[in-house]
């Protein structure tokens, strides 16, 4: 018969492992009174011709009087759009469009979700050098007065006669 050795702990009496017991603990989920669901009716809008009235004050909305000049923006194109802006320098990042052309010196309005100001083009840089122009497809710096987003839309001003 072989003989069991008697194998002792390291530990004290004092610092034997303790079990930890894990208990769960449920709690009874209270039933909610079912929803009624009520069925709408759709409705289908007529399409109203516009009276004289709504297609003038349109035609108006899209006149604007910058500095004592009417234009007229459902005529004129985008010159070019916003595709970043510096906020702390105040320079918004111009991507001009294909076939258009900013120079220094033009006045310029920009048109956007939240913003609607006109500013002159006092500086304007490609690559850290100063350009005077910039025609399409060209990426260029403009310094503005008031703060750019992306996604506004640049418009070169040109008076209606």
């Amino acid at each position: 018969m072989p003989v069991k050795k008697k194998t002792t702990s390291r530990r004290s009496s004092g610092q034997a492992a303790k079990k930890k017991s894990t208990v769960k603990k449920t709690t009874a989920k209270k039933k909610t009174p079912a929803k009624k669901t009520t069925t709408k009716k759709k409705t289908t809008k007529k399409a109203v011709a516009p009276t004289s009235r709504q297609s003038s004050k349109q035609a108006e909305e899209k006149i604007k009087v910058i500095k004592g000049k009417k234009i007229d923006l459902a005529k004129e194109k985008p010159v070019g759009e916003i595709i970043h802006y510096y906020g702390k320098i105040k320079v918004g990042v111009v991507e001009v469009h294909k076939g258009q052309q900013i120079s220094v010196g033009e006045t310029v309005y920009y048109s956007g979700h939240t913003t609607d100001f006109d500013d002159i083009i006092e500086s304007m840089q490609d690559f850290g050098k100063n350009i005077e122009t910039a025609k399409g497809k060209k990426q260029v710096g403009i310094k503005a007065k008031k703060k750019l987003r992306r996604g506004d839309k640049v418009f070169k001003i040109t008076p209606v006669k």
